[in-house]
């Protein structure tokens, strides 16, 4: 999806990659720190760039960064 990107606007392919490439590491770190049974939360706006929806790909970051995902009214925050 980046390479689609940057076909057409590199700057914000280049952008979006390296959100992406951040939020991977931050999510790695706090999965390696957090206490057992805590919870992180996230707050992502509905964002695209180009058709490449961020609120999707970051959902599919924590999945792979083992994170166990919940909604919000399950944790009573809505």
């Amino acid at each position: 999806m980046i390479a689609r990107i940057f076909r057409k606007d590199p700057r914000r392919a280049y952008i979006a990659y390296k959100y992406f490439l951040d939020m991977k590491d931050n999510l790695k770190e706090v999965h390696r720190v957090l206490k057992k049974d805590r919870h992180y939360v996230i707050v992502v706006g509905n964002n695209r760039i180009q058709k490449l929806k961020n609120n999707y790909e970051l959902l599919r970051r924590c999945k792979e960064s083992e994170f166990v995902l919940s909604e919000c009214k399950k944790l009573g925050l809505i």
